[in-house]
């Protein structure tokens, strides 16, 4: 049995208490989780927490008192290299935040406040089923004579690279690969797998996108690439689709 720890941050006690109390009751008849819970109603007091901790998931209100929920994702994001999981809690109408800023932070999931027992137990069986399975793809690349093997959950895009674009550059969490080869081939490999052409001769993986601004794709590593007005639309609506809402 696994033993994972989750945080809630929110001002709202009652809130907090009843969703602790519906995630041990969900842990009980869970033969693979053990989970725990710990309550914060500042962000202030989670962030205290962090390195004392080892949370595998946060629910974090979209408004934690005066803060903004999104700032606190974000210092999160960035005070933490293990992979942990954001759902946000909130109103039910997601109209009234900035959904630019959320997927900003690609939380897992949002979870309205008046939700049920029977909508969370379904969502939490979805992040365990993915925490206890992890997919995790790999591709194999020829670099002059050796063969290298990508992970795709850390291949951030691919570019089209040299004079005649007879090679292509693999972008990484740890660096960059140029072999010879037909960006065509990858693209029909990858977009099938969520990969978006996001201008001609790249393609992306929206894992890694931050934002979008004017036509111009900006990333999580920093880099920024350009992003076609005809794709832009699409692109926005496969982020959002990428969140789970209950």
């Amino acid at each position: 049995m696994l033993n994972l720890e989750f945080a809630i941050c929110d001002t709202d006690s009652l809130f907090c208490d009843r969703l602790s109390k519906d995630i041990l009751k969900y842990s009980i008849n869970n033969i693979k989780f053990n989970i725990t819970t710990h309550s914060y109603c500042s962000s202030s007091e989670l962030i205290n927490d962090i390195f004392k901790k080892n949370f595998a998931l946060y629910f974090i209100n979209l408004k934690v008192g005066e803060t903004s929920g999104i700032l606190l994702a974000k210092t999160i994001r960035s005070m933490t290299l293990t992979n942990s999981s954001i759902i946000f809690t909130g109103e039910e109408n997601t109209n009234l935040y900035n959904l630019t800023d959320i997927l900003s932070v690609h939380p897992y999931s949002f979870l309205s406040k008046d939700s049920n027992y029977e909508q969370l137990y379904k969502l939490l069986n979805d992040y365990c089923n993915d925490y206890y399975n992890p997919h995790h793809a790999y591709t194999l690349i020829r670099n002059n004579d050796s063969i290298k093997q990508i992970d795709l959950a850390n291949l951030i895009y691919i570019s089209k690279t040299g004079i005649n674009s007879q090679h292509i550059s693999f972008h990484t969490t740890d660096g960059i690969t140029t072999i010879y080869g037909s960006l065509f081939h990858w693209n029909e490999r990858l977009i099938p797998l969520g990969f978006f052409p996001s201008y001609r001769g790249f393609l992306v993986n929206p894992a890694f996108v931050d934002h979008i601004v004017d036509h111009l794709l900006f990333l999580t590593n920093g880099e920024v690439l350009p992003l076609n007005k005809a794709c832009e639309k699409k692109l926005k609506d496969t982020l959002i689709n990428n969140i789970i809402t209950i």
